[in-house]
This record gives C-alpha cells, structure tokens and sequence, in this order.
C-alpha cells in the first residue's frame, strides 16, 4: 500500500514483549503510542510483559480510536491491566475497526472486566447490546479463572 512507505520504510511488526525500558517510572506512553501511530502500515504490536497499567492504557486506547489505525494484532499478556484499563480500552475497541486478535492472558482484571470484554463480543443480555457489539474482533484470549 503507497500509504505504508514512511521514508522508504514499510514497517509491520513491533516486537516489544518482555522489554524492561516500559518498566521505568519515567517511561512516558503517550509519547510511545504517539511515535507508534506515526507507522501507517502497523498491524502488529507486541507489548506483552511491558508492565503496562493505567497510562499504558490510556495511551493505546486514544490510538485504537484513530480513524487510520490498522493494528490487527495487539498483545498485551501479563502486564498491570486491571479493571479500570478495562473501562479504558472497551469504548476505544467499540470503535475501531482493525483489531481482530487481542491477548491479555495473566493481567489483573476481575470477573466484572471479563464480562466487559465478553459484552463487547456479542455474549450480551440483550439484543441492542450484541447488536452494537464489536463485530471485528475474533480472537480474544482472556483467563477463565483468576482474581
């Protein structure tokens, strides 16, 4: 795609999973999701064991609601995700598009944030909730049991 070449560099994959820089209390994630969202060719992006929380979420949540988001894989096992990440990134995936994997086995969410993410699929009580349900989105991994 002619959009996918910045500078000559047609980039795809971030592979960031287990890097322990995102674990700096000085790591600043709106700048990092602000340079992401500067590769229009991006579908996949691996920030698995990064510690990811709150700002992490914020971060990405605003670049899952950018109209020219073509991520299609996000992962992100393992990290600080707890149930107000969960209200976060729920309305941004509402949204978007692109998304169809998301992994977020091993995070810190509760029963309630895994029914968010289940009410976003279409397992909902009523009609007018599955109707408005991310239809995009087919692989979501999430633990059946934890906290």
């Amino acid at each position: 795609h002619e959009d996918c070449n910045l500078k000559g560099i047609r980039l795809s994959e971030l592979h960031f999973g287990g890097n322990k820089l995102f674990g700096c209390k000085a790591f600043d994630w709106d700048r990092f999701v602000f340079n992401v969202s500067q590769l229009p060719c991006l579908e996949y992006l691996d920030l698995d064991r990064t510690g990811a929380g709150r700002a992490a979420c914020e971060a990405v949540a605003g670049y899952l609601s950018q109209g020219g988001c073509r991520l299609h894989t996000l992962l992100l096992r393992e990290n600080h995700i707890d149930d107000e990440c969960v209200d976060l990134l729920i309305p941004a995936l509402e949204y978007n598009q692109s998304v169809r994997k998301l992994f977020l086995q091993k995070n810190r969410f509760t029963s309630v944030g895994r029914g968010r993410f289940l009410e976003l699929l279409g397992h909902a009580p009523s009609p007018h909730l599955t109707y408005h349900s991310n239809h995009t989105l087919c692989d979501l991994r999430l633990d059946v049991s934890g906290v």
